[in-house]
């Protein structure tokens, strides 16, 4: 067979075999483009896109005339990537001092290949804009006077938080209450209302690169809700008056606690409602749990001649007695093992149900 033939022919395969590859790729990039695109999409998306929560402010409590007692306000959780941290000991020694730490405390959380360190659970705004500024002044800095992109800083980052404060301090603490750490109700109003004061948090979606999140990708699925706000028949200026008085009564009998409640006699509102010994609200650690107590609602005591208008009005509604039914006193009554006394001896006394 001719040399020529044999080349000929040995091109016509090659051309064949060429012209299947282009239709197979041709083919594979139309399913790949056109008829699997928004399945490949959809795959993309879902191994970028990440989910994250907007947390959403409690409610304050406020007294009567709108002074807060507790409220939610801005604070960040500051945290660091270990992985992108070039220069620990330079970080360690620029930040250190803003976030009120010491060094050697600080440069242990910044080694390592974590991506994710809690350095401080919860700063005021001041202190993190501090940080972020001090940070990129340095590295404005480096690239003047080095050229050295490689020497920045980096490794810092913040979620915003909610912190509660409690403005009044002691005042109405045992009312009040606090919350934990997690921002739960612990004591007080702010555990018995903890639903109604506990917001409803949002959710937010965004495209994550290496660790990063891709500017303009943020995206909000769901709005949170704040909490609702509690508004007290306390009045505040009262309150204040009430709790001196209740502390220099304790001091002076020299007794181990007491309470004192201010009533509206025409409405029965409480307009305050004071306890000694009290405590700071938020600054609970090494605190006695037994002066996170409200005594007056969560403790067994014996009323006294207040407890009498509860049992007189239930015997009147019965029809039981009338204001003028006279009573047998006497100054002790024995009721099964115990036996109950008046505070001073007396004779036994015939009084009316308006005079007892």
């Amino acid at each position: 067979m001719p040399h020529d033939m044999i080349s000929l022919r040995r091109i016509r395969y090659l051309v064949a075999i060429s012209l299947v590859l282009i239709v197979a790729f041709a083919v594979r990039l139309v399913d790949v483009q056109a008829v699997r695109a928004a399945g490949y999409a959809n795959r993309a998306d879902s191994e970028l896109a990440k989910k994250s929560i907007i947390l959403a402010p409690r409610g304050a409590i406020t007294d009567i005339n709108g002074v807060e007692f507790a409220r939610s306000v801005i604070s960040y959780r500051i945290l660091v990537d270990q992985a992108i941290v070039d220069y620990p000991k330079k970080l360690a020694s620029l930040a250190a001092p803003i976030l009120d730490m010491k060094e050697s405390e600080l440069l242990p959380l910044l080694i390592g290949d974590r991506r994710y360190v809690v350095i401080n659970k919860s700063v005021k705004p001041a202190v993190w804009r501090n940080l972020e500024e001090s940070i990129d002044s340095y590295n404005a800095a480096i690239m003047e006077t080095e050229n050295g992109f490689s020497k920045r800083l980096s490794g810092f980052f913040a979620e915003r938080i909610y912190a509660r404060e409690y403005p009044e301090g002691e005042l109405g603490a045992a009312v009040v209450g606090f919350v934990n750490q997690e921002g739960s109700g612990a004591a007080g109003l702010e555990y018995s209302m903890n639903s109604t004061l506990a917001g409803v948090n949002g959710e937010y979606t965004y495209s994550n690169a290496g660790g990063t999140i891709i500017p303009g990708t943020q995206k909000i699925t769901a709005e949170e809700r704040k909490g609702n706000t509690i508004h007290l028949t306390i009045d505040r200026d009262i309150q204040w008056i009430a709790q001196e008085a209740i502390m220099k009564a304790v001091k002076k009998a020299r007794a181990l606690s007491g309470t004192v409640i201010v009533m509206d006699p025409a409405t029965g509102e409480i307009i305050a409602h004071a306890t000694y010994p009290s405590f700071t609200p938020g600054k609970t650690q090494g605190v006695d749990p037994y002066r996170w107590k409200n005594p007056s609602v969560q403790e067994v005591y014996e009323p006294g001649s207040t407890g009498k208008v509860v049992t007189f009005a239930a015997a009147m509604e019965e029809g039981k007695v009338e204001p003028e039914t006279v009573l047998t006193v006497p100054y002790k009554l024995k009721r099964s093992i115990k036996v109950f006394k008046d505070h001073d001896p007396h004779p036994v006394l015939r009084l009316t149900l308006a005079g007892a």
